[in-house]
């Protein structure tokens, strides 16, 4: 049986177009039910992670619509019962990587709960790798001027083709075109913003959102890549 680590660590490096800005939620609404394994199991590889509060809430409403409508307060108290189980640190009181492995053992976790777990994290994980290298290539092309103004995609179907290059995909353009409308009007959420009060890329603050996301290493591997293809 492949180990839940060993998994996550094969996974999270076939970086693929396919699962590119995905945004589907179960549709189900989860809010005041019981919280079952596979959310819990999420949450911990989020606070394995080191996210906040509130990254682990929206982590968990984009799969379980409606459990945390994306707000931190929803997760405190399981955060806490998780961090008051001691076989799940180590000597330093720490979750650490082997902690998920631990928590299905002591557990009992169902071998399909244990993959669904591992698929969303993958997913979610290659997702904002995804969105990394998007906000790279923003801020290194930041505010270049040319776009089409007749048309009002035209910003999107210019950073669609530089994708295409860096990131495998057997998608249309227009579907991609579409994905990277709905990842600016994520990005337009962001606290801070990414863009100053004039609409321009700020480097420093999209820096700072790869680094919260803790995608560093996805995002300069892709990067890597290209040039080592070029």
């Amino acid at each position: 049986m492949v180990s839940g680590k060993s998994r996550e660590q094969t996974q999270r490096h076939l970086i693929t177009m396919a699962t590119f800005i995905v945004s589907t939620p179960d549709g189900k609404t989860s809010k005041n039910k019981q919280w079952t394994s596979p959310q819990l199991g999420l949450l911990l590889k989020c606070m394995i992670r080191k996210y906040t509060n509130l990254q682990c809430a929206q982590v968990i409403e984009h799969y379980f619509h409606g459990r945390t409508e994306g707000k931190a307060e929803r997760v405190t108290h399981h955060v806490q019962s998780l961090k008051q189980e001691p076989k799940l640190k180590n000597g330093n009181q720490q979750l650490h990587d082997g902690s998920f492995a631990t928590w299905i053992e002591l557990h009992q976790v169902p071998t399909a709960d244990v993959e669904n777990i591992n698929s969303n994290w993958a997913d979610w994980t290659t997702l904002k790798t995804h969105e990394g290298v998007l906000l790279e290539l923003l801020s290194t092309n930041s505010n270049q001027k040319g776009f089409d103004l007749r048309d009002p995609h035209s910003e999107e179907s210019y950073y669609a083709g530089l994708l295409q290059q860096l990131i495998p995909t057997s998608e249309p353009l227009p579907i991609l075109v579409a994905r990277i409308h709905e990842a600016f009007s994520r990005f337009k959420e962001c606290k801070p913003p990414l863009r100053d009060d004039a609409g321009l890329w700020k480097k420093e603050a999209i820096k700072n959102w790869i680094k919260a996301w803790k995608v560093e290493e996805g995002v300069a591997q892709i990067f890597e890549n290209m040039a080592t293809n070029v």
